[in-house]
C-alpha cells in the first residue's frame, strides 16, 4: 500500500489516544480553571447587562405611561373648557358670517387645538380669523 492512504495529524491532535499528551504553548491546568472564571464572569456581565436593561425597560415604560396620563388630562381640560358647543355660540353671535365660512369654522372646530385657539382671541379678532378659512 502506499503512503496516500495514512492520516496524518500535525499540531494539537498529533497524538494518538494511547498517547499522554503533554502541555502544548504553555498550556497548564490553571489556565483551564482561568478559562472556567472567565465564563463564568462572562455569565455574571451577561446577567447583570440583563438585568439593567430590564430595568431601563421598566422605568421607560412607567416615565411613558406617566406622560400618557399627563397628555390625556391635559387633553381632558381643553375638550372640557373649549367644547364644540361654545364654540358654534361664539360664532352665532358674529355677524354676517357666510355659509360657507361658518362650515369652514365647524369642520375646524373637530380640532380641540383650533376650538381652543378660536375661544381664546378677542371676540373683535374672530371675524377676521373666520375670513381667513
Amino acid at each position: 500500500m502506499s503512503n496516500n492512504n495514512r492520516n496524518i495529524a500535525a499540531g494539537v491532535f498529533h497524538y494518538s489516544s494511547s498517547q499522554e499528551s503533554t502541555q502544548i504553548d504553555g498550556d497548564s491546568s490553571d489556565d483551564n480553571t482561568d478559562s472556567l472564571n472567565t465564563l463564568e464572569d462572562s455569565s455574571d456581565d451577561k446577567e447583570y447587562s440583563k438585568n439593567a436593561l430590564v430595568n431601563a425597560l421598566v422605568a421607560w415604560t412607567q416615565a411613558s405611561e406617566a406622560e400618557l396620563a399627563f397628555i390625556l388630562a391635559e387633553n381632558e381640560s381643553i375638550n372640557a373648557s373649549s367644547s364644540i358647543t361654545e364654540c358654534v355660540t361664539a360664532l352665532d353671535k358674529i355677524e354676517d358670517i357666510t355659509d360657507d365660512i361658518y362650515m369652514k369654522a365647524c369642520e375646524k372646530f373637530m380640532d380641540p387645538d383650533w376650538r381652543e385657539m378660536f375661544l381664546a382671541m378677542p371676540s373683535h379678532r374672530r371675524k377676521g380669523w373666520l375670513v381667513r378659512l
